[in-house]
């Protein structure tokens, strides 16, 4: 009796391939054809992955257990007149040169928000003049040539402007951005994905729409062509003692139920942890669950 062959393998986060015919995973986007890299050991963060602007304001990022390399950015940063910034990037891991976007459209955001509000625009609208910004600084990003069959350069981003207790949001992709009070979280963004879609739309419940095979296929994305970008705004009030989360998906995917992420904030802020060791606690608990992605998450602490 001969043996039955189990499907292959996606190198980057193991799970099976079933459609001999699929150039991408379907559960991670990674090209089907690169090698396998051997599982890497996730210490804490880089101080390069890691940024604090004080005790409220930090940001930490790592690659996580599976991949070789962090496609994900991450930046936060506090201007003269007070205003804050977090912005978040996650790479297309099915794009050349992902880790190159999500650079850009991290460095283009910061220097956007260095040079002012232009007068006395709101806060969601210096969010999304960033994301544009973003948008075309990622269109100018080269290929790598590492693999023909990638898409060019892409990343999602999530982005917020804080002035005066008011966050101004604005996104493009499935980065997210949570208001949270102690173990008590609200998600503030939707994700631009296949799964969001379908709840949406009343085609499949939650449940479902999450389990199936295209759940994390994302429906936009920087690096498209900026007349077919629907850049997302929204500003929100952040009461006093609130916090301000973004992250991307190598940290929400493991709390992508009501109340999960909340909770899991509370647990890494005991103690009265400052907004750089949360930061830690968060990524060091997604790594302890899997590290199956990149892991990127800025806080800003109430």
């Amino acid at each position: 009796m001969s043996a039955v062959s189990s499907p292959p393998r996606c190198p980057a986060c193991g799970e099976p391939a079933d459609d001999p015919a699929a150039r991408f995973c379907e559960s991670c986007g990674a090209s089907l054809a690169a090698p396998a890299p051997a599982e890497n050991p996730a210490g804490p963060p880089a101080a390069a992955c890691e940024e604090a602007i004080d005790a409220r304001l930090a940001m930490a990022s790592d690659r996580g257990r599976r991949h070789p390399v962090n496609q994900d950015a991450g930046a936060v940063a506090r201007r003269p007149d007070g205003a804050v910034l977090l912005c978040v990037a996650d790479g297309v891991s099915s794009a050349d040169n992902a880790e190159g976007a999500s650079a850009a459209a991290v460095a283009a955001a910061l220097e956007r928000f260095a040079a002012g509000p232009d007068g006395a625009v709101s806060v969601m609208g210096e969010a999304r003049r960033c994301v544009e910004a973003a948008a075309a600084a990622v269109l100018g990003v080269p290929r790598l040539g590492v693999d023909p069959d990638l898409d060019p350069p892409e990343t999602t981003v999530v982005l917020a402007v804080v002035r005066d207790g008011v966050a101004g949001i604005a996104w493009v992709g499935d980065s997210r951005a949570y208001r949270l009070a102690g173990a008590d979280e609200t998600l503030l963004t939707h994700d631009d994905s296949w799964a969001w879609d379908a709840v949406a739309r009343g085609v499949l419940g939650r449940e479902a729409a999450a389990r199936d095979p295209r759940a994390h296929a994302i429906t936009q994305c920087l690096g498209m062509p900026l007349d077919e970008l629907e850049v997302h705004a929204l500003s929100a009030e952040l009461p006093a003692g609130s916090s301000l989360l973004l992250c991307t998906d190598g940290l929400w995917n493991y709390h992508d139920h009501e109340g999960a992420l909340g909770e899991a904030h509370a647990d890494a802020a005991a103690g009265g942890a400052d907004a750089a060791l949360v930061c830690r606690r968060l990524v060091a608990e997604a790594n302890g669950m899997g590290g199956r992605d990149n892991i990127t998450v800025a806080i800003l602490r109430g």
